[in-house]
């Protein structure tokens, strides 16, 4: 009942994703290096992912000795990038793929703004796909599954300010559908089910643009 640290990332990350799949632990996203620029601040926005393998320490044996003896090696291993460079995103391993939706996307040096862009990175070939934009473009919005089906709920965006809205993702058609709200509107919450994975219960987060002014304790 404790917590034990573990290696380094590649690269540092402010408002990454991350997701496990098959043992393994992924990572996309998110922005680093900020540095003041003109009054305002510019960060480093970044499309790129790397996996963490917890099996990193490696027997080696020695064919001429029988001898083995073990190794560690880097357990994080740069991934393709994602197309589009983004943090604040939800995302979250759903069938065969991970998939990134919505999140922060830098318009220019200092400014960013939410998006309604989606893609999914395939494992085995190691490569990004476009999917179906939101109906709503979101950033703090939390990825869930939920009665199988892949989820958003939440999050903010001009001029709509925060969401109650939660959309799911019709893998046979490509499309996401609004499928209820919220009894309050937040962002940047945590999300999870109830044991049997037909109800989204949220907790916290933030209930307008002024977070964190405004910060929940409502569940």
């Amino acid at each position: 009942n404790k917590w034990l640290s573990q290696p380094d990332m590649l690269v540092s990350r402010v408002g990454s994703g991350a997701t496990a799949f098959d043992g393994k632990i992924y990572v996309v996203g998110g922005w680093t290096d900020i540095e003041e620029v003109d009054g305002g601040y510019n960060r480093q926005v970044l499309n790129s992912g790397e996996v963490f393998d917890p099996d990193y320490e490696v027997i080696i044996q020695n064919s001429s000795t029988s001898n083995s003896y073990k190794t560690k090696t880097n357990p994080w291993t740069p991934i393709t990038p994602m197309n589009q460079a983004r943090f604040g995103h939800g995302f979250i391993a759903y069938g065969d793929f991970l998939y990134v939706i919505g999140g922060n996307i830098p318009i220019s040096d200092i400014d960013m703004v939410a998006t309604d862009n989606c893609e999914r990175y395939n494992i085995h070939t190691n490569e990004w796909e476009s999917i179906a934009n939101l109906n709503v473009a979101r950033a703090g919005g939390r990825a869930i599954v939920v009665n199988g089906k892949l989820t958003i709920v939440g999050g903010c965006s001009e001029p709509h300010g925060v969401l109650d809205t939660i959309e799911q993702y019709d893998e046979a058609l490509n499309a996401w559908v609004i499928v209820g709200r919220m009894a309050t509107p937040r962002s940047a919450g945590g999300v999870t089910t109830n044991i049997s994975k037909d109800k989204i219960i949220t907790v916290g987060g933030c209930s307008s643009l002024a977070c964190p002014n405004d910060i929940l304790s409502t569940c």
